[in-house]
């Protein structure tokens, strides 16, 4: 078992297609999340420079 592999108490473990497949997506979620974080990063910095508040940002801009 690597470290990405989570114990499946009583229940079956996957075989070994499905191993690479969880592992594919873990992979690509790990992407997924990369890419939001920096397209959400570039969309504060263009609200910031258009002085439009981010929803939830209690920072008023210019203050």
């Amino acid at each position: 078992m690597t470290g990405n592999e989570r114990p499946r108490p009583g229940g079956p473990q996957p075989n070994d297609d499905e191993r690479a497949e969880l592992e594919w997506l873990r992979v690509e979620n790990q992407l997924l999340r990369t890419q939001r974080d920096v397209l959400e990063r570039i969309a504060t910095g263009f609200a910031e420079d258009l002085g439009i508040a981010w929803p939830g940002d209690t920072a008023r801009p210019g203050g």
